[in-house]
């Protein structure tokens, strides 16, 4: 029987491929990952996914009659208003085109402080610890850390928190990120006996 799926012989492949020291390995952690962190009902989520984000962000610039019109210009370029990310895009395109003018309203110091203030929102609601050192990004660092591989094993994200960088750091795995210091540095012996 040619046509069928077999998930045991794929998590077999999938188990192979894990414990190959020389191959590259990489994972891709995207939007919604922290909802997977456990937490008491009333704290949950750590993080609130895109929708619920853009949620909080209306309702704290509710009052605020520039970022209305910007709303308002928004739906009528017949884009999600109920996206925070294309509401940043949309504006992020007209801040592009207000060089010396107004654009749909809105002058170009205009559209920069509702950038600034658009962006301490989500900073301020994404600058968040984990709870404990029992997350889901634990778990991958763990196992990065117990498996010693030729070649690195490789994190991309799409997030904009640090939760990957704070377990790796809590575990105290090496990791490089292309920045220049992080969180909490950490001494590792066993990186002098790579040299």
């Amino acid at each position: 029987m040619e046509g069928f799926h077999d998930p045991i012989r794929h998590l077999k492949y999938l188990r192979q491929s894990l414990s190959q020291d020389n191959e590259s390995i990489g994972f891709f952690l995207s939007a919604g990952c922290p909802l997977s962190v456990s937490m008491p009902t009333e704290e949950w989520p750590l993080i609130p996914d895109v929708a619920n984000l853009t949620k909080f962000i209306n309702s704290q610039l509710v009052e605020d009659a520039q970022y209305k019109i910007l709303l308002a210009e928004l739906v009528k370029a017949e884009r999600n208003s109920e996206n925070i990310e294309d509401t940043l895009s949309f504006l992020r395109s007209l801040l592009t085109v207000s060089k010396g003018g107004d654009v749909r309203g809105l002058s170009e110091a205009s559209l920069l402080n509702l950038e600034k203030k658009i962006c301490k929102i989500i900073v301020k609601k994404i600058d968040v610890s984990l709870p404990s050192q029992e997350t889901p990004y634990h778990q991958l660092c763990k196992w990065i850390r117990s498996i010693d591989r030729k070649t690195p094993v490789e994190i991309f994200t799409t997030n904009y928190d640090l939760l990957m960088e704070q377990s790796l750091e809590d575990l105290e795995v090496e990791y490089f990120d292309g920045f220049v210091g992080a969180r909490r540095s950490f001494f590792d012996l066993r990186a002098l006996g790579k040299v």
